[in-house]
């Protein structure tokens, strides 16, 4: 397949704010600085484009004759959610990884891309925020045990599958709507949701509380616009070869990066008082041993076709 750099570069930035909102985690006082909740309220960016981008990734090389390879997919997601939440002394019903949701929206995704039913994605992702909706309602009215599930990061169908699908839906109708994203009134929608976006992630029907903000309907409204707006911005950028070369590697090494960055960061190294240099030279060594770990299993595979070929 032909790199896509709009891809590359989201998952880029989506990792590495994703790292840098890990090591505040650790480092950060019981109590937010100002700075540190003016970051925190732009990490459902970060979110949403792992999520869009594994969609539309998914829809870009799906092959309906390589159906145990997704099969394979969601058994490893499953596997490696339990080993980081073990690993990370977390309990399995409060875990903060999102791969057990990346497991449940790609076999949901699967059931529609293999019968070809795209336009019955979009009418389930149209319940899904519906719901979503409802929950909040229900929610703002004192009725919590619903959204009270639902709001735990492991647990499906929540509202980060809406990003998950709406990649796949975007790499389907990416030609009809590009009009849209692709003009200066979008532009400057884009600039203005991105200066009031602290305060659609502080307040929604209800005021936010930790884990409830990817059901605000209005952030994942905007996350969305915003998520498909720099979709086609980057599209046609043009990096010089050492930079994406560099971003490939890391975008690349995503799913690495983030499962042992976690359990590094959050298993052992949170509670030791580093200060911030010592940390994040913690973590560039995590980035290039996952990157090299990446490379490694790519070599082994690419020996092991060869020797099936002989």
């Amino acid at each position: 397949m032909n790199r896509l750099v709009n891809i590359d570069i989201i998952k880029f930035l989506s990792i590495i704010i994703m790292v840098t909102d890990h090591m505040i985690l650790v480092l950060m006082d019981v109590q937010l600085n100002a700075l540190q909740t003016l970051f925190f309220s732009f990490v459902p960016l970060c979110q949403m484009g792992f999520l869009m981008s594994s969609g539309y990734l998914m829809a870009y090389s799906f092959n309906k004759e390589k159906f145990n390879k997704y099969i394979f997919r969601i058994a490893l997601f499953v596997i490696l959610f339990v080993l980081m939440t073990i690993l990370s002394n977390e309990q399995i019903i409060a875990s903060g990884s999102i791969l057990l949701n990346f497991a449940l929206s790609t076999a949901i995704s699967l059931f529609f891309l293999y019968r070809n039913k795209i336009r019955d994605l979009i009418s389930f992702m149209a319940i899904l925020f519906g719901l979503n909706i409802v929950f909040q309602i229900l929610t703002a009215n004192g009725i919590r045990v619903l959204n009270d599930v639902m709001a735990n990061y492991p647990y499906p169908v929540n509202s980060y599958s809406l990003y998950f699908f709406l990649g796949i839906i975007l790499f389907f109708y990416r030609d009809k709507i590009k009009h849209i994203f692709t003009n200066s009134l979008a532009k400057w929608l884009v600039i203005i949701l991105l200066i009031l976006y602290p305060f659609i992630f502080a307040y929604g029907i209800f005021v936010n509380d930790y884990s409830y903000y990817q059901h605000l309907p209005i952030l994942l409204l905007a996350s969305g616009f915003i998520g498909i707006y720099f979709f086609y911005t980057w599209e046609k950028i043009k990096l010089p070869k050492i930079i994406h070369q560099g971003i490939i590697k890391i975008a690349d090494a995503l799913l690495y990066i983030y499962v042992i960055h976690y359990i590094i960061l959050f298993g052992y190294l949170k509670g030791m008082n580093l200060n911030w240099w010592q940390l994040s030279i913690a973590v560039i060594i995590i980035i290039l041993l996952s990157i090299g770990i990446r490379q490694f299993v790519s070599y082994l595979r690419a020996s092991s076709k060869r020797l099936a070929k002989t």
